[in-house]
């Protein structure tokens, strides 16, 4: 075969709730053994992966955000209330309910007002947390695209409460734009937010979260946002990012795939369960473009 890499950018089973046709171990053993190199975003990404791929396989890509966008708002400064902001993707493994629900458990008299903002990705999940808010002076929920210079810029303290999150690009923005993060301490989540670059609470719970967050209400927890943007830009810049995607290349040219019986093992699994359509189908054409080059010996 042609030296190959596949990007993988989220854990798929723990995190999107995906549902793979021949199984989860299966697929990823798949791309496992049909890859030169396996390319993802975190040492969590690759922690996980590594239980079916050979960690020596998988490389880790520093993805680069737009730094020169959050670089000029004005860092976090205790003013005693707290503007707290969740952005991103509005479903359940997100952890949007998490931080509700801790707001919603602070003790009277405490100054928060949490917003929650997001494009919906679970219908039944934006409605729940709309009709919790509801309830709520000091919780808003807005469902829909964002601009995160401008939500960042108007608020102090950014939250991240996914359990198993990816790399964390909405925690990277907070840290740029001079924000103090308040993050659950998955892998990935910890470490961007270690040398106390923010607050890292567990487990993930809203008595967890209400607790870091009387904890900054009390201490006036500051950071230093200096510190925090050259950790992202040192880290993160597009320079990191296109070194990375090339050494993966490079390796990835020196490297032999012969492995095709599990594509195979893949295919029978497909076709035992009749998921090839018929023969019009942009499927059916792969799967014989596919069956073709694997009987013919040609490299794909």
């Amino acid at each position: 075969m042609r030296p190959h890499i596949w990007y993988i950018h989220e854990y798929g089973d723990l995190d999107c709730n995906l549902r793979f046709i021949p199984g989860y171990h299966q697929t990823v053993r798949t791309i496992g053994d049909c890859s030169s190199r396996v390319l993802t975003v975190s040492n969590g990404l690759r922690d996980h992966l590594s239980e079916i791929i050979p960690s020596c396989q998988i490389d880790i890509i520093h993805q680069s955000i737009d730094f020169a966008a959050f670089a000029d708002i004005t860092p976090f400064r205790f003013t005693g209330e707290l503007k707290l902001l969740c952005m991103g993707a509005v479903k359940p493994s997100k952890g949007q309910l998490i931080a509700l629900e801790a707001v919603e458990k602070l003790p009277a008299g405490a100054c928060v007002k949490l917003d929650i903002v997001g494009p919906s990705a679970d219908k039944r999940y934006a409605r729940l947390l709309m009709e919790r808010s509801q309830k709520l002076d000091n919780v808003e929920v807005s469902v829909r695209r964002y601009n995160p210079v401008y939500e960042l810029s108007s608020h102090d303290v950014m939250l991240m409460c996914s359990q198993h999150e990816g790399l964390g690009r909405v925690t990277l923005e907070g840290l740029a734009s001079g924000r103090l993060v308040v993050g659950y301490g998955c892998q990935s989540t910890g470490e961007l937010l270690a040398d106390q670059r923010g607050i890292v609470y567990t487990p993930n719970t809203p008595e967890s979260l209400g607790n870091a967050l009387l904890e900054v209400l009390s201490n006036q927890k500051t950071i230093d946002p200096e510190k925090n943007r050259a950790f992202v830009r040192q880290n993160y810049s597009d320079e990191i990012q296109v070194r990375d995607f090339q050494n993966c290349v490079e390796k990835a040219i020196k490297t032999t795939v012969n492995n095709t019986h599990s594509l195979e093992r893949y295919l029978d699994t497909i076709e035992q369960r009749r998921l090839w359509k018929p023969k019009s189908t942009f499927l059916y054409r792969i799967k014989k473009m596919i069956r073709t080059c694997l009987g013919n010996g040609h490299p794909i």
